[in-house]
């Protein structure tokens, strides 16, 4: 079961992010998600290990402007 939510969680987000970059609270309003740890947590971090999605500016996590977009393969 915890495969199958993972695998969920990870094509809602291909679903709404498009191919420019886009901020965490843009990402969070398309989804309607209010709470940016959780969200972080469940969606951003496992696609970018997964490869899903990349950050703007890879070397600086915590970069004040970070954005992320799908990764080229998945366009």
């Amino acid at each position: 079961f915890k495969l199958t939510a993972f695998k969920d969680k990870l094509q809602q987000l291909i679903d709404n992010m498009g191919e420019d970059f886009m901020s965490l609270d843009e990402i969070m309003g398309a989804f309607g998600y209010k709470d940016k740890k959780s969200f972080r947590e469940n969606y951003i971090t496992p696609a970018l290990v997964e490869g899903i999605i990349e950050r703007k500016y890879p070397d600086n996590l915590y970069h004040p402007h970070q954005k992320f977009r799908l990764t080229l393969h998945l366009h």
